[in-house]
């Protein structure tokens, strides 16, 4: 497909603002990306990627687009001037500037939120001549600064000053803001737990930043429980469990360094850590009792291909596996094969970091040896999810695959239940499992992605058709009925916004606007102890979000999927 027409398809109104959301999520246009196949994010560039999409992203030659005087191209391009911002009402502020240049191919506006004004998202592109622009779904009594770039199809971009303005004040309860935490860096590979680590009968919450630190925060104002210092660059989403019996929930989480930390939920102390000869996994340790001795195991998955059980009381190797593949994602634990035992199942994006031959193995819980396995000639793209999600009283095993899509496994053998399709440029990203239709049947809600396009999509168990698409994403999702109904919502990250969908159509429900992406998972729980529920979310603008919903807390029925890997062990099964 030609890449204008995926840049229409999706949304986007030029080459240009394309380009700058390309750059947003990658941090370089892709002519600064070597021509090789790179992973961020868990996604793979393909070479095809950075070869087609460099002669759109950087200034092009006279031969390639006209010039409309042979002067244009060096033209200087005026930046807008006199840019004023209003508030409209509790969610609208209009923008608008003075257009001074008569070479722009159109306006880009960009949008921060205060207090976290370091970097700024794209709220909207318009056209040639146009001198205005209205952003919408906003939340209620808060700040948000704007920019506006000029820019032309020569490469040439013109920044304006920048403006504020606080939208009106929201008497509503639903999406507000409860309080704010700003973190050391942004939060990208860890998804927030919701639990009581310290026994003081109230919630914490807890949630890891890139500035290496793992945070305990005080759910009702989110203040400073505790923090512990790893000294890398990135912090894992935490399990939380009691590993060593002493009555207090300890928290488990990975650091970029290959070290395993176990520290006391009630202190923040270090009760035991462990450090591997490669990297970890970095989405979560996840734990179970997978040798039925009635104590937690921890599972590691290590990017060289080493899966190693770790006792939970003192850190000790219970045993250690060698699969034939290479950057193992994080596991799912789940009796699959019916047997009475913990199985862990793990998918692989390639047997080297550089093939194109992923797979998805299952492992013996009692000693790690393999118990089936399925090869691809192409690259697993996310990690494994266990339900079962065709109602026969056996386990299934979905998972992504890059240039398919997405998978259903039989969890006794591997045999493929049904593949949901998903067509380059989008590539499979994350899967959660629940029953979002209300019929009494688990569905499959997926999320596929790439630089320039993303989709939330939700699909029938049994057979993998579509329920319904939205169009934004590509965020990890959580389930829970968040407004009372009854019914099941998806919660999700669509870029610099949380986003609330109504589970049964797919159809926006409301959002809250952040300055930069949400990739991680959502949590939702009751954090203040008010009896309400509460949805707490981490942004790449470095801040932690805890937003009101006021609706009562749900049974634990209508809330399937409530965080990363659905529960505290990080199994990502039912």
């Amino acid at each position: 497909m030609p890449l204008k027409k995926v840049i229409r398809e999706v949304g986007y109104r030029s080459v240009s603002t394309f380009c700058r959301k390309f750059k947003e999520f990658y941090g370089a246009t892709p002519s600064q990306i070597r021509y090789k196949n790179q992973l961020k994010n868990g996604i793979k560039l393909v070479l095809f990627l950075t070869v087609v999409f460099t002669s759109y992203c950087t200034p092009p030659e006279p031969e390639q687009i006209p010039c409309r005087t042979c002067e244009e191209k060096e033209k200087p391009l005026a930046a807008p001037s006199k840019i004023s911002t209003a508030a409209i009402s509790s969610s609208e502020i209009k923008v608008s500037w003075q257009d001074n240049s008569d070479n722009e191919d159109g306006f880009d506006v960009w949008r921060c939120r205060m207090p976290l004004c370091q970097m700024k998202s794209v709220a909207g592109t318009v056209g040639v001549n146009v001198t205005e622009f209205t952003d919408t779904d906003l939340s209620g009594g808060t700040e948000y600064c704007y920019q506006v770039d000029s820019y032309n199809n020569w490469g040439k971009i013109s920044p304006s000053t920048e403006s504020c303005a606080a939208t009106l004040t929201d008497s509503r309860v639903v999406g507000a803001l409860q309080w704010l935490y700003i973190t050391g860096g942004k939060i990208d590979s860890s998804s927030p737990a919701i639990a009581d680590v310290n026994n003081d009968g109230k919630n914490e919450v807890i949630i890891g930043s890139s500035d290496g630190r793992m945070y305990v925060l005080n759910g009702e104002d989110g203040r400073v429980v505790w923090s512990f210092n790893t000294g890398s660059s990135s912090v894992s989403s935490p399990a939380i469990a009691d590993v060593n019996m002493d009555g207090y929930q300890d928290v488990l989480l990975f650091s970029s360094l290959h070290n395993l930390y176990c520290l006391s939920g009630n202190s923040g102390s270090l009760l035991w850590a462990l450090t591997f000869s490669d990297s970890v996994s970095m989405g979560s340790p996840v734990m179970s009792d997978v040798d039925g001795d009635g104590k937690l195991e921890i599972i590691a998955a290590i990017l060289s291909g080493w899966v190693i059980a770790v006792n939970g009381e003192d850190g000790s190797t219970l045993w250690e596996s060698q699969v034939n593949y290479q950057h193992l994602y994080i596991p799912a634990l789940a009796d699959v094969n019916g047997d009475g035992i913990v199985d862990i199942v793990i998918g692989s994006f390639g047997r080297y970091l550089d093939s194109d031959d992923g797979a998805l193995v299952v492992l013996n819980g009692l000693d790690g040896a393999v118990l089936w396995q399925r090869t691809f000639s192409d690259n697993l793209t996310g990690d494994p999810v266990v339900g079962d999600i065709d109602n026969d009283g056996r386990k299934e095993v979905v998972a992504g695959v890059l240039g398919t899509g997405f998978y259903a496994f039989e969890g006794e053998n591997g045999a493929t239940l049904w593949t949901y399709p998903i067509d380059r440029p989008l590539l499979p990203v994350f899967s959660v499992i629940g029953d979002v239709n209300s019929d009494n049947k688990l569905d499959v809600v997926v999320t596929s992605g790439s630089p320039w396009a993303t989709r939330i999509e939700a699909l029938n168990g049994e057979n993998g058709g579509r329920l319904w698409s939205f169009l934004k994403g590509p965020g990890m999702p959580a389930l829970g009925d968040v407004d009372g109904d009854g019914r099941i919502e998806v919660v999700a990250g669509t870029m610099e916004r949380l986003t609330v969908l109504n589970g049964e159509n797919g159809t926006q429900l409301w959002s809250f606007v952040t300055s930069l992406h949400i990739i991680s998972s959502p949590a939702l729980g009751d954090i203040n102890n008010d009896g309400l529920l509460e949805v707490v979310a981490g942004s790449w603008d470095t801040g932690v979000y805890a937003l009101k919903t006021g609706s009562p807390v749900p049974a634990s029925s209508l809330l399937p999927w409530p965080k990363f890997n659905k529960n505290l062990w990080n199994t990502g099964s039912w």
